[in-house]
Formats: C-alpha cells, sequence, structure tokens
C-alpha cells in the first residue's frame, strides 16, 4: 500500500542516517503501519517474535507475485507456516534457534538430495553441510531460494576463475548460468560437469558431432578435447579460442612456425589466419583443407582462372 501512497511514506527523498534512504530503521519503519502486537500480526507469524528479526528476509518492500508480499522463491516450510519444523517453539527462551545444525537440519525433509550427492565429486559446501552458505532458509528473489542470481551466487567464492568478464562468453552461462553446466551440489564427473567432459560440449552442439563422420579430423577433435583450444566459459577471442587466431595453432605446430617464416611467405601466414585454408574441427580433405587442392587456391586467387579463348595453359596449373 505504501507504494500506491507515494515513495516519501518509507523514502527520504535527500538523505538519510538509514540504508536505502528509509525514514526510520527497517522494523520500526514496517511497525509504523503493522502492529506487531496485533493478534492477526502475531497469528500471521505463529506467535514468533519476527519483530527481532528483519521483515525483508521473507517479503519485499515494494512489489511481489505471492501474497503478503513474500519473495518470489519461498522455501515450502515458511509458505506452510510450519516455522517449529526448523525453529524451536515460539516461546521458547531462543525462539529462533533451529532444533538442528545447518546441514542435518536439511536433510531431515531432503533426504533424498542427500543420497543424490554421494557420487565421485562432491562439492566442499555440499559435503561439510553448508546449505545456507547459497541457500536462504526462508525466502528469496531467485531460483530455489539462492542467495544469489545464478551466476553471482558462485562466482561470490570463485571470484578469479573462471573469468566470464570476457568478450566472449560461452552462451550458457549467459542464458541459464553455471548451472547449465555444472550440477552446483555433487556428479560423478570431473568439476561437478553433468555429463562427462567429452560429452557435454556435443548435447548442445549436434552439428559440431556430425563433422565426426568426416574423412579426416583433427587430432583434438577426434578425441573430443574440445578445451584444448577453447575456454569452455569463455575469452577475449572469438569462438572462445584460449589465445588469438594467430598463435592458438601454433600452441602445438610449434616446429611450422620455423618451417614458414621465411623470406617470402604467403599472406594468410603472415596474418595467421590458419583457417583461410584449413578447417579447425575436419574435413573432407586431406591435411583439413577447407576444399580441395585445386579449389582452394582459387579461393582468393579467382582472377588468375581468366582463359582467353586459343591460349594454352601451363600443365602444372
Amino acid at each position: 500500500k505504501p507504494l500506491d501512497d507515494g515513495c516519501l511514506v518509507c523514502h527520504a527523498p535527500h538523505g538519510s542516517n538509514f540504508k536505502n534512504n528509509l525514514i526510520k530503521e527497517e522494523v520500526k519503519l514496517c511497525e509504523s503501519c503493522h502492529g506487531y502486537s496485533e493478534s492477526k500480526f502475531k497469528a500471521a507469524h505463529k506467535n514468533y517474535p519476527v519483530e527481532n528479526g528483519k521483515c525483508t528476509g521473507c517479503h519485499t518492500p515494494h512489489t511481489s507475485s505471492n501474497e503478503k508480499l513474500l519473495r518470489e522463491s519461498v522455501h515450502a516450510p515458511l509458505a506452510g507456516l510450519q516455522c517449529s519444523s526448523c525453529h524451536k517453539p515460539y516461546n521458547d527462551p531462543k525462539p529462533f534457534e533451529t532444533i538442528a545444525p545447518d546441514g542435518e537440519l536439511c536433510y531431515t525433509c531432503h533426504a533424498k538430495e542427500k543420497k543424490s550427492f554421494d557420487t565421485a565429486y562432491t562439492h566442499p559446501v555440499t559435503k561439510e553441510g553448508k546449505c545456507l552458505s547459497c541457500h536462504s532458509p526462508h525466502a528469496s528473489d531467485f531460483h530455489a531460494v539462492t542467495l544469489r542470481d545464478e551466476n553471482s551466487i558462485c562466482t561470490k567464492c570463485h571470484a578469479d576463475k573462471p573469468d566470464i568478464k570476457v568478450s566472449s562468453l560461452h552462451k550458457p552461462i549467459i542464458d541459464k548460468g553455471c548451472s547449465a553446466c555444472h550440477n552446483p551440489h555433487a556428479s560423478d564427473n570431473q568439476s561437478y560437469l553433468k555429463l562427462p567432459e567429452k560429452e557435454i560440449c556435443l548435447s548442445c552442439h549436434p552439428g559440431v558431432k556430425e563433422e565426426l563422420k568426416d574423412a579426416v579430423l583433427h587430432k583434438p577433435f577426434s578425441v573430443l578435447e574440445c578445451t584444448g583450444c577453447h575456454d569452455s566459459h569463455g575469452s577475449n577471442n572469438n569462438y572462445m579460442a584460449k589465445y588469438p587466431a594467430a598463435e592458438l595453432c601454433y600452441t602445438c605446430h610449434k616446429d611450422k612456425s620455423k618451417d614458414f617464416f621465411k623470406t617470402y611467405i604467403h599472406t594468410p601466414v603472415t596474418k595467421g589466419l590458419c583457417s583461410a585454408c584449413h578447417k579447425a574441427h575436419s574435413s573432407k580433405s586431406a591435411n583439413l583443407l577447407s576444399g580441395g587442392n585445386d579449389g582452394i587456391c582459387m579461393q582468393c586467387h579467382e582472377s588468375m582462372t581468366l582463359q582467353i579463348e586459343g591460349e594454352t595453359s601451363h600443365k602444372p596449373f
């Protein structure tokens, strides 16, 4: 309702001694309209002294698609007003204390999930039962009652690696976040991948899978070592390559740089444009050429094919 009456019901327009420019400390501000001692208020909160907590832990102060302005993602016990399923009774000297430690308490309901975490690789946070490192026990505005959005929930700990502040970011990270490829809790695959490393890329790139049928395969591609050339999260190079195009191929073909750089050098070689003639994954032609030995040169040197009637051509040409 305060929104109907205007922002200044709660906020100071110029400055305030309280967070978010509130005109009062949060709990006191809410009390201006919601009498904490009223029987209706107490019943709605199962008689727990919520005025000693923080209202915005469960409610959004502006708008919500849920009743009572509850945040978008609500923990089931809270939605069912089953406070005592996690907390001591409301009349206990310490009513907000939980009846069991963090992970132990969560698994009393999430036993099925606990069993699924018994895998080859378990996230340390999961293994230690620190559920509240990532999840709110009450409500949040993020999926699965997490404390942050899909990416920042991970980067709060994994701040430096991987680097996702890059120009060419992997699309699944943009669309779905880290959990598009990783299981945040546990997995039978390294790095908590949802599928084995040699399968997970092809699950989104079926067209690339078809290239495996070609006659000639690039060795790293033939064994599906995608991360040999690509950064799976993203990079500042085209196609999420680990290195700029002029350097990438030479990371494996070091000997070729000495063979190629002579007095006269083919222009694509000078510019490091290996892909002007070669395909990165596979080809129907030898040496991964993007065309046959005859046709590939003419892609750039087409003018040399102009023929004058009656003129003879050099046999090699």
